[in-house]
């Protein structure tokens, strides 16, 4: 199933969904026929809910036999349950699908051989704008703040309605025995298959039925669709049943279980296999949150400000942002790296005591590790008393011209010292996104 653990590569949708009690009558006249179309562009917010449980064993990479090409085993369980709001809004000008939600509840716990996992979502950024592309790729932030890893991954491998609806309902209006194959786009957002080399999924229109008053469409689902995805190959098998709603003309629940068969690099060894059900509910929302006053006040288009990602760990005692291009690279017990997408810029941050160092003693040793590298130093103006920062130009062995900028992010309880190197025919794009990082270093403790 889709869930949101980044420790873990993502695991595939596994759905199952409880009808509300209440009496159904099969009524269907004869060659009775329905156009099951849902407008999502009328801008009306959905209440969705989803409940998932998973069970299985995967194998995954075994760093110490690496080289040897083995993988270990381990055993997974878990549940999640998300709720939100969520409207979809005009395309953006690349054409992706955007929609703006607001999480209600974020609950994910799993456990890995026995070792528990959990993921959650703060309150303060629990209104987020979503953008899908054609492929599937899907991007979140959130207007009010930097979101986490953590916080990006349980969006990312979440469930997008628009997709996923208008996957599975028919093109043209469908009576009783018709059956369609299920879109793939619909089967990307089941399976989160980058690649899709087989699709068998289909969808047959199997009653009219009356529930709690309302008339509905009957759908079974069923089929396997392979592909690859961030685990390598798989083969995920489904089925079960959906019910869409002929009066509100929505897709209100869908029913499916699902195996999910990851494959070795072979294409043909089962290397694990995950089962599970996903409860899914979709009905109009009630409350203002996503009001059109509201949706005019909140910008869709993603910038600098409302895109960046936020490091931060009570255990280390620092906390962070920078540029979603850059990556977070190693995290140690009191040392972590963040580095440009592309290679071209780098920055490490060091956790040391109060009385560990001064900007003089920095400096010093930044220039003995110039020294070291036997690089050229080129310039080298000395920190003044009070001065919290440095700057070095030199020239590197390869004839590399560099620019290294350190600075001391102090308080009562310690102080991080950061350093950042980056090209100098580069500098005038790089480091305003340096220094919006050393301006967001908070020391924690």
């Amino acid at each position: 199933m889709k869930h949101s653990f980044p420790s873990v590569a993502t695991l595939p949708v596994l759905w199952a969904c409880a009808i509300s009690a209440g009496s159904i009558f099969a009524q269907a006249g004869p060659a009775e026929k329905h156009a099951l179309y849902e407008d999502f562009k009328s801008q009306v917010p959905i209440r969705v809910e989803l409940t998932t449980t998973l069970s299985g064993r995967l194998a995954i990479p075994d760093r110490a036999n690496e080289r040897a090409g083995k993988a270990q085993l381990v055993t997974v369980a878990g549940t999640s349950k998300l709720v939100y709001d969520e409207v979809l809004v005009p395309r953006d000008a690349e054409g992706n699908l955007v929609v703006v939600r607001q999480y209600r509840e974020v609950n994910f716990q799993r456990n890995l051989n026995d070792v528990p996992q959990k993921a959650e979502v703060r309150a303060a950024v629990r209104r987020m704008v979503v953008l899908r592309s054609e492929a599937g790729k899907k991007v979140p932030f959130s207007p009010d703040g930097p979101l986490t890893l953590a916080e990006i991954d349980v969006v990312r491998n979440d469930l997008f309605s628009p997709a996923l609806v208008t996957g599975l309902l028919p093109k043209q209006a469908a009576g009783v025995g018709n059956r369609w194959p299920a879109s793939s786009q619909a089967v990307t957002e089941l399976t989160d298959y980058s690649a899709i080399e087989k699709n068998e999924l289909l969808v047959e229109l199997v009653a009219f039925v009356t529930l709690d008053g309302r008339r509905h469409a009957k759908l079974s689902l069923k089929g396997e669709v392979r592909g690859q995805g961030e685990d390598g190959f798989g083969i995920q098998t489904f089925s079960g049943t959906a019910y869409f709603d002929l009066d509100r003309k929505m897709l209100v629940s869908l029913n499916l279980s699902a195996k999910n068969q990851l494959l070795g690099p072979d294409g043909k060894t089962v290397n694990g296999e995950v089962a599970g059900t996903f409860v899914v509910k979709r009905s109009p929302a009630t409350g203002d949150d996503l009001s059109p006053d509201k949706l005019k006040a909140i910008d869709t288009k993603p910038a600098d400000a409302t895109t960046r990602l936020l490091f931060d760990d009570a255990t280390f005692g620092v906390s962070l942002t920078y540029p979603r291009r850059w990556r977070l690279g190693t995290v140690g017990e009191h040392r972590l790296t963040v580095n440009e997408a592309a290679g071209l810029a780098g920055l490490q941050l060091t956790r040391v005591g109060p009385t560990d160092t001064t900007i003089a003693k920095q400096f010093d040793e930044a220039k003995a590790f110039v020294a070291r590298q036997k690089w050229t130093l080129v310039s080298a103006p000395e920190p003044k008393a009070g001065d919290d920062r440095f700057t070095l130009e030199v020239t590197s062995d390869a004839g590399d011209k560099l620019r290294l900028d350190y600075r001391l992010v102090t308080s009562a309880d310690g102080v991080a010292v950061l350093s950042a190197r980056l090209p100098v025919a580069k500098q005038a794009e790089l480091l305003p996104q340096v220094e919006s990082i050393f301006e967001s270093v908070k020391v924690l403790k």
